[in-house]
Order: C-alpha cells, then sequence, then structure tokens
C-alpha cells in the first residue's frame, strides 16, 4: 500500500477487486476504472471495507461513517462513495 493512493488488483476471471487505501493528509476518493465500464465504481457491484489503520470515516451518498481499526463497513450496490479519510 502506498501513502496518499488507492491500489487495486482487478480479476477479469474471478471479477474481483482487491485493493487498499492509504489516506495520508486529504482525503481519497474510489473513481470506476476503466474495466467496469461504469459512471462510478459501485453502479452494479457491491464493496467491503475493513479498516486496519487509524481511526477514519467513509463518505456514502453524501453521509459520513466513522470506522475505528478493525472495523467493517458493507456498501451495497448503486450508492456512491465521496471520499475515504483518516482521522489523525
Amino acid at each position: 500500500m502506498i501513502p496518499g493512493q488507492i491500489k487495486m488488483v482487478y480479476s477479469h476471471y474471478d471479477r474481483l477487486i482487491v485493493g487498499g487505501a492509504v489516506p495520508a493528509g486529504s482525503p481519497l476518493v474510489l473513481d470506476a476504472i476503466d474495466p467496469l465500464k461504469a459512471e462510478y465504481f459501485l453502479q452494479r457491484r457491491e464493496i467491503g471495507i475493513i479498516n486496519v489503520g487509524g481511526a477514519g470515516t467513509i463518505e456514502v451518498d453524501g453521509e459520513s461513517y466513522k470506522l475505528e481499526m478493525k472495523e467493517a463497513i458493507y456498501i451495497g450496490r448503486e450508492n456512491k462513495i465521496g471520499s475515504i479519510k483518516i482521522n489523525r
């Protein structure tokens, strides 16, 4: 994982995306990647996010959710992730 970036690996065979995000000072935004052929990342998929670092927030459709270390959030299909932030 790289501070200030979202890194992902997309498997066409498994239709699976695995990634990591390390916010460093400013929020990160999870944008759709070209292989998804979608306007936004969760247009046709869902996501589970597990916080393995410090306390942070996830913005989904304009609402913020706080995640402490070792907490997780499930975000269903057709929701828009606005930002991923770490609170320091």
